[in-house]
């Protein structure tokens, strides 16, 4: 199974990588513009997208231009985030998210969260 993390922090693509590599193919990439040349390249089973980016673009708008493609409309997106008001969880949700976590977070609850958001059948652990 194939995962886009896009997140541009290198110390939490690290974390995320060294969490799920032994069930994943992970692709790493820490912006918009990167984001998207990937899926155009790759077919992703699952995106986990942090909402603050450098660059003129943020990881929502990524997931909005998801989930207007045929391929992605649904794929499985977590947003993984430091933004914790009321109002981010509405906007992340609003743009096609699936499920929002908040950084800091711990390792297991990560883990098995992001792995409930595949079929069992889709993994070969």
């Amino acid at each position: 199974m194939k995962l886009l993390v896009l997140e541009d922090d290198q110390e939490n693509q690290l974390f995320i990588k060294v969490l799920l590599k032994k069930v994943f193919e992970i692709d790493l990439v820490d912006n918009y513009d990167a984001a998207i040349s990937r899926i155009r390249d790759s077919k992703y089973d699952l995106f986990i997208v942090d909402i603050s980016l450098r660059g003129r673009m943020n990881g929502l708008d990524f997931v909005r231009e998801l989930r207007k493609t045929e391929t992605y409309k649904h794929t499985p997106v977590a947003c993984l985030t430091a933004h914790n008001y009321p109002k981010d969880r509405e906007n992340a949700y609003a743009a096609g998210v699936d499920l929002f976590l908040v950084k800091p977070i711990h390792p297991q609850y990560l883990r098995e969260t992001i792995m409930s958001m595949v079929a069992p059948t889709q993994l070969a652990v």
